[in-house]
């Protein structure tokens, strides 16, 4: 049996968490009909995909996966008829395209949490790759649809490392079995995929659902993420009275986008602030050396604003931390932060100019 420490997602249960709401319950929204339909795919920007008609055995294994789930996990699906009242909203793909994966590599289903950063509202996304879940058999087309939703419920892939650990190997094929886990990338040993979740998946829903009273985590501080309209860049704070500043103007230029991240109050390591008056962006940065270096330079045009709040650093930072990864826009001279791994490779795909930097700090 797998622990649950290595199938649950700090991100994604997070985000699940917080969408679901105090009384755990998620709207179910499931595109039945057939053409084209605008989604958000993970962007700001609305996409438009060709929708298909799902087969009606896969909506028949739907329901009854929502109901043995409610079953055993203190967690509720209700079907709504409005795509924009979703929590969960489901697709038929007519194709699913990542710009960066292997042409040989086909992609059967993709979760993908989105924000509207207008209105605050968040949810989840799923896209099934329509004719190739057709073509499957139905064990497996209920294994992958078992699989995507319980992304949406919190969960990870044994082989991710994002959070520091996983399961036997980060390469899938050497990782967890389905037998083990609906998170395998594997083949099952028998041949037949299974069509429900295994006693590990339901232990790890239980350890995020059952013992959940809010998304508030003692002995932490919480990192908000504010979008500046006329930039389109984003502002981090842990300082609630700054946000408040910030955004409670009637025509405020900023966002709150909710949480980025929490950091333990052990965190040691000081995140420096710089402000740019020139361009109204700010730069972060957990290195000492960094810090001193950019200070000395006198034509940065960057100001020295002090710490923002503590993180740790790649030799403090504890097991099971979660790393924030920084990319760098060379068309505006300006940096970008996340902690989600589903954001980061988004931004690999839809972003090819930016330059990752790597992990800036951990949470």
């Amino acid at each position: 049996m797998l622990s649950s420490e290595i199938l649950i997602s700090p991100i994604l249960s997070l985000d699940a968490l917080t969408i679901a709401g105090p009384d755990k319950t998620f709207n179910i929204y499931i595109q039945l009909s057939a053409g084209s339909v605008a989604v958000a795919s993970g962007s700001s920007l609305p996409q438009v995909i060709t929708a298909l008609t799902p087969s009606s055995t896969l909506l028949a294994h739907a329901s009854q996966q929502f109901q043995k789930i409610s079953q055993q996990v203190d967690v509720k699906f209700l079907e709504v008829s409005d795509q924009s009242d979703a929590d969960i909203a489901f697709f038929f793909d007519s194709e699913i395209e990542l710009n960066d994966s292997d042409p040989s590599t086909v992609t059967l289903g993709l979760a993908l949490p989105n924000r509207d950063v207008v209105t605050g509202r968040r949810w989840f996304e799923i896209f099934f790759n329509g004719p190739r879940i057709d073509q499957s058999s139905t064990d497996l087309e209920a294994y992958v649809f078992n699989h995507e939703l319980l992304h949406a419920l919190g969960l990870e892939h044994t082989f991710d490392d994002s959070d520091g650990d996983f399961y036997l190997s980060t390469n899938p094929q050497l990782s967890a079995t389905p037998e083990e886990t609906v998170m395998s990338y594997r083949p099952p040993a028998s041949g037949i995929y299974p069509t429900d979740l295994t006693i590990s998946d339901y232990n790890a829903l239980k350890d995020i659902w059952d013992a959940a009273v809010d998304v508030s985590i003692p002995s932490q501080q919480n990192v908000y993420r504010l979008y500046q309209q006329s930039t389109g860049r984003h502002f981090y704070s842990s300082n609630q009275e700054e946000i408040d500043s910030l955004t409670g103007q009637p025509q405020s230029d900023f966002l709150n986008e909710g949480i980025a991240y929490t950091v333990a109050d052990d965190a040691s390591q000081d995140l420096h602030r710089f402000y740019k008056p020139s361009t109204g962006l700010h730069f972060y940065s957990a290195s000492n050396n960094e810090r001193d270096a950019l200070i000395a330079m006198s034509d940065s045009g960057y100001l020295y604003e002090g710490v923002a709040y503590q993180v740790f650093d790649a030799l403090s930072a504890p097991s099971g931390s979660t790393p924030v990864f920084r990319f760098y826009d060379p068309l505006h001279g300006s940096h970008f932060y996340t902690a989600n791994n589903q954001e980061r490779l988004i931004l690999q795909s839809t972003q090819p100019s930016w330059i990752e930097e790597g992990i800036a700090w951990y949470v």
